[in-house]
């Protein structure tokens, strides 16, 4: 049996994918099983696999929805069932044209002419030319093309390398520029999979040692990693003062394949890529980078990570401890590390309804200027930061942005949560009351009266606060809320109380057009 055990985020990332290149070759498990930290698998039976396929066999099942030659078959589908004008069907066919005829389905199609017949870039020329009685024939036309198992693989493949594969690793295998025209199964093979299969039949001996599994290589198996993006040093460049002209960063072909595997065991969310490492054991870590955690691809990166991480808390939330996510930022071309306490994951599975609600009040356009008051709530709570200033300026917008005030009551609810909120309602309650019989009473003050309350709460000035809220209490009958005498005997509470007042005074109820 080879056995691969769990490591760095690197070396899990390549094992979950490698479970579930496994898993394809063998649903039932019969040549490999999990043991706590290690995935066991059968030697003889690993070697005979065709690695490089299987690699591109669940990379395409992992990423089919987010390819562009998905979404460009789903847009000929549309396009097919659909009345068009003349210039909205001229649109749409030159983005579909556009989106085939690019340069990397070009050279793919390169690859196997010569294995099979195809009319894709004949019907295409068609489509471009189709007038409203002819459109609807000619799409069926290039979705037959698209049909042939070969192509359609191929145009995928090219998608996952250029659009998955190169935000991890580059300038090796199938992504070095002189082997972008080759087949990327048999340059997979030649960098990855036939390293990896001659260091199996041979005890690890030599020299040098793995900096992953410190396992000794000789010279003829020790692999570089500085192809490995934002997580290496480059050879050549720090050559000399950096290795003291004896590089000794090397990697063991084994721990060489499982870097190449690193894409596949990552999740796709938004524009970004994030491992979950919860590594506890091996079957938790599986279970926590599932392809049925995203319920939903289209959801923004805030919402699918929070939607993980509530499936994940739902089941081990009592086993759990703290949670390391890794982001691979594709924009900023670098990593993020996330340690998710358990404070934090029960702050999210207590305000989950809250937190949905949030999600579905879309952005907030103030001064020409959107902010996505979801996005900022869900990056505050995961850096372990107070929400009280995002709902001061939330507060402060709602006085002539209405539609800012809805998510007011929800922030605080938040930020607080269980008992203290059912405590202090009745603060928000009669700061609302407050309000609405000011208006009656025609106030001309009551803009005024918001912006002191709120600065009156960020600079702490609690006796200026509770003297406020007296007098608009004797000055519209409303009684005056007890709780305000907390902030008086422990300055402390100002922000808990205050912002429960301010939240019914500045936000008031939620107008129709907000809900």
């Amino acid at each position: 049996m080879i056995e691969f055990e769990l490591q760095d985020f690197c070396i899990n990332a390549g094992i979950v994918g490698l479970y579930e290149m496994l898993n394809l070759a063998d649903p039932k498990e019969q040549h490999y099983k999990i043991e706590k930290n290690k995935l066991c698998v059968e030697q003889e039976w690993l070697i005979s696999l065709d690695l490089a396929s299987l690699y591109f066999k669940a990379l395409i099942k992992k990423f089919y929805k987010i390819c562009p030659l998905s979404r460009t078959i789903k847009s000929l589908e549309i396009l097919k069932n659909s009345e068009q004008d003349s210039k909205s069907l001229k649109d749409s066919i030159k983005k579909i044209e556009d989106s085939l005829t690019s340069n990397r389905y070009k050279s793919a199609s390169e690859l196997i002419k010569k294995e099979i017949d195809f009319n894709l870039y004949e019907d295409l020329k068609k489509l471009k030319i189709s007038t409203k009685e002819n459109y609807i024939d000619n799409i069926e036309k290039v979705l037959k093309d698209l049909e042939n198992e070969k192509l359609k693989n191929i145009f995928l493949i090219k998608d996952i390398i250029y659009l998955i594969i190169k935000y991890f690793w580059n300038d090796v295998s199938f992504l070095n520029r002189q082997n972008s025209a080759k087949d990327p199964k048999e340059e997979f093979y030649k960098t990855f999979e036939k390293p990896f299969k001659e260091y199996l039949k041979e005890e690890p001996t030599g020299k040098e040692y793995c900096i992953e599994c410190g396992l000794p290589i000789k010279g003829d198996f020790k692999m570089k990693t500085s192809y490995i993006n934002s997580l290496s040093e480059d050879f050549a460049r720090k050559n000399s003062n950096y290795w003291n002209f004896k590089p000794n960063c090397y990697v063991c072909p084994k721990c060489n394949f499982l870097f190449g595997l690193m894409p596949l065991g990552f999740l796709p969310y938004g524009n970004n890529f994030v491992f979950v490492n919860n590594n506890t054991s091996l079957d938790t870590l599986i279970g926590s980078n599932k392809v049925s955690l995203l319920e939903d691809s289209n959801l923004s990166y805030y919402q699918q990570y929070n939607n993980v991480l509530q499936n994940i808390s739902k089941s081990n939330l009592n086993k759990l401890e703290n949670l390391e996510v890794i982001t691979n930022l594709v924009d900023l071309e670098r990593y993020k590390f996330d340690i998710i306490s358990k404070t934090i994951l029960l702050k999210i599975k207590n305000n989950e309804k809250d937190l949905k609600t949030i999600s579905k009040l879309g952005v907030i356009n103030h001064n020409k200027e959107f902010i996505n008051a979801y996005d900022e709530v869900m990056s505050r709570i995961f850096d372990n930061k107070s929400l009280y200033p995002l709902l001061h300026n939330l507060l402060l917008m709602s006085i002539n942005t209405s539609h800012a005030k809805v998510y007011c009551k929800y922030i605080y609810k938040i930020e607080n949560g269980g008992k203290e909120v059912k405590d202090y309602w009745k603060v928000r309650e009669a700061g609302e009351k407050m309000c609405t019989t000011l208006k009656k009473l025609k106030s001309g003050r009551i803009e005024g009266l918001c912006y002191d309350i709120a600065n009156m709460i960020a600079n702490n000035k609690a006796n200026e606060l509770y003297n406020l809220v007296f007098n608009l209490s004797v000055k519209t009958g409303v009684a005056f809320p007890i709780e305000m005498y907390e902030i008086i005997e422990d300055k402390n509470k100002i922000k808990l109380v205050g912002y429960a007042f301010a939240t019914g005074f500045i936000a008031g109820k939620d107008d129709k057009d907000d809900k």
